[in-house]
């Protein structure tokens, strides 16, 4: 499995990598061109939103699993509604 992970915390990316990297799971780099199985957003990431959208803009059949260290329910709206599919 190919997760892409979107996260500025060096300690979250390094611990989520080491242990996906334990279970068989890959992680291609940001700027890829290959095609990720998942995508992973750290929602304390400034313009997070705008990531979210670019990314099912990029990718608009792979599923964005969206997490935070605190929950706060007009950012996971957000990140909700910038991960739909653009209408059209």
């Amino acid at each position: 499995m190919k997760v892409l992970l979107w996260s500025y915390n060096i300690a979250t990316r390094l611990q989520l990598e080491s242990t996906w990297a334990a279970e068989g799971a890959t992680m291609p780099k940001k700027n890829t061109t290959e095609v990720p199985d998942c995508i992973v957003v750290d929602l304390a990431m400034s313009n997070v939103l705008r990531h979210i959208e670019r990314l099912r803009g990029t990718y608009p059949q792979v599923d964005i699993i969206a997490f935070g260290a605190k929950f706060d329910a007009e950012m996971f709206e957000g990140a909700i509604e910038a991960a739909r599919p653009a209408a059209g």
